[in-house]
């Protein structure tokens, strides 16, 4: 898993022009990142003292579930419930794609 990397601005929102003409904005102070260009060149910018731009020592890399708290959860209760409907024998495949039932496919059907 990349690290995403969080950078502040004095100012609740503006936007930096990359070098490559793309523009990225902060959004209530913040902006975050994984990609490798936008962090070389905001860590420039910090380190030549830029004075709207900083970051935190201590929430300079931030993980998925410290940028969204609620995908952890939502995550262990996926995998709860997985557990739980293989326990029960009603599933027969799980896939990165998602879930798929087993059973009686005749079950339910009128006869």
């Amino acid at each position: 898993m990349s690290q995403i990397h969080q950078y502040f601005s004095t100012r609740p929102k503006i936007s930096i022009i990359l070098p490559t003409s793309k523009r990225i904005s902060f959004s209530g102070g913040i902006y975050v990142t994984d990609k490798e260009d936008e962090i070389a060149f905001l860590d420039e910018v910090v380190k030549q003292g830029n004075a709207m731009i900083y970051v935190k020592d201590d929430q300079r890399t931030i993980t998925k579930e410290q940028l969204d708290p609620l995908h952890a959860i939502k995550q262990k209760a996926k995998e709860e419930a997985i557990a739980e409907m293989k326990a029960k024998g009603a599933i027969g495949m799980v896939s990165s794609a998602g879930v798929v039932a087993s059973g009686d496919s005749n079950s339910g059907k009128s006869k």
